[in-house]
């Protein structure tokens, strides 16, 4: 489909714009406003306040065989953006680090021209805009508890993905993203004078033994075919150089692509620390806390689309991410297709990853986005 260039155009001035205001969680506000009304424009049916300050849009034709969503996210992640660009973030500490305004951006897009064209539709088309995507759990559980899938056969999201040359697509099949849990410890010892250890039960060596310990996890008790990551991600511990603490906190990052496997990371985890505190007759704390679903491909579906995209753009099955989406909620409910969206460039030197305070895309990108909605709404 050749998408107009005004509509391309409009896109990108969205995508600048919502790039330069930048809001997080669910405090997106304005950015809700704005889609609003680019909405009600189009002629849509638009529902506000779902769930954490989301919306979804409904565009119904006659004699609809069923009815697919097509759901972009809105959020921004609290980094300071870095390097020069004319649309960079004027909010300090709050950028788009993610790609979610071009997410957005390019389903407004998206539904422009579908609406044009709404007289070749079979399905009815839902335009999802959520909140809260980087949080855990997220805007996608109240979104649906606001009934947002309700009457939905299927629905589909897309992410910017800077490993992937612009132009080109990326389709998993099945587990698309892991389960990002979050691991809380507190290793409780005896806190003492560090000229006098003898006296004390130092906490530190205790949680140092269990880090080093947890690094042979994965590859001693998963097959090196399942994907699994644990990474300590925070260390803290004590006041003064003379000073043996009390306790140390640890955080880690949990990543998984089946729950199978999740359960047993997690049960050899306790067993670990418990074994480790015991020796040292330390005591402990361990919080485990569930992340966002496992993001699941419906393998029907992501073959359909696979065969439908021209061979020299499509990447199938493309290797899953250990990184998270809340999109997976909306997986474990209906059929659905995640899909990853080239959004690289290096002569344009647009290489820097998710979450990076560098992190741009190759605006060309948006084209592709908006086209391939339009595929998958015409299918």
């Amino acid at each position: 489909m050749l998408i107009p260039t005004n509509i391309i155009t409009d896109s990108i001035e969205i995508r600048r714009h919502i790039h330069q205001f930048p809001e997080i969680g669910k405090e997106v506000h304005n950015t809700v406003k704005l889609v609003k009304n680019e909405m009600e424009k189009l002629g849509l049916e638009v529902y506000s306040n779902i769930g954490k300050n989301g919306l979804y849009a409904d565009l119904n034709i006659q004699n609809a065989k069923n009815r697919i969503a097509l759901r972009a996210d809105m959020d921004a992640l609290p980094i300071q953006e870095m390097g020069e660009k004319v649309y960079k973030s004027k909010i300090d500490g709050i950028s788009h680090m993610c790609g979610h305004d071009a997410h957005t951006a390019m389903l407004i897009g998206a539904a422009k021209i579908i609406v044009q064209h709404k007289e070749k539709l079979k399905r009815n088309i839902r335009f999802i805009f959520q909140p809260d995507e980087e949080n855990i759990p997220g805007g996608a559980l109240p979104m649906i508890a606001d009934g947002v899938l309700n009457g939905v056969d299927e629905i589909y999201g897309q992410h910017v993905w800077p490993t992937l040359n612009t132009g080109k697509i990326g389709i998993c099949n099945g587990p698309a993203m892991g389960q990002p849990d979050i691991l809380n410890i507190k290793i409780i010892g005896k806190g003492g004078h560090a000229a006098f250890p003898h006296n004390t039960i130092d906490p530190i060596p205790i949680a140092a033994n269990y880090i080093s310990s947890v690094q042979s996890l994965i590859s001693r008790n998963i097959s090196p075919l399942e994907g699994a990551v644990v990474s300590f991600t925070v260390i803290e511990s004590g006041s003064a150089h003379n000073i043996i603490p009390e306790f140390v906190l640890l955080k880690a990052s949990i990543r998984t692509l089946s729950d199978p496997i999740k359960e047993k990371i997690k049960k050899r985890l306790l067993e670990k620390l418990d074994n480790i505190c015991e020796a040292y007759n330390a005591t402990f704390e361990f919080d485990y806390v569930e992340g966002h679903a496992i993001t699941y491909n419906n393998p029907k579906i992501a073959r359909q689309l696979a065969n439908i995209i021209p061979e020299n753009k499509i990447i199938y099955p493309h290797p899953p991410s250990m990184a998270g989406e809340d999109f997976g909620f909306y997986s474990q409910e209906i059929p659905a297709c995640f899909i990853f969206l080239g959004c690289r460039n290096e002569e344009k030197g647009i290489t820097a990853m998710l979450h990076n305070p560098y992190f741009d895309i190759d605006e060309t990108c948006i084209k592709e986005g908006i086209s391939l909605w339009y595929t998958i709404a015409m299918q």
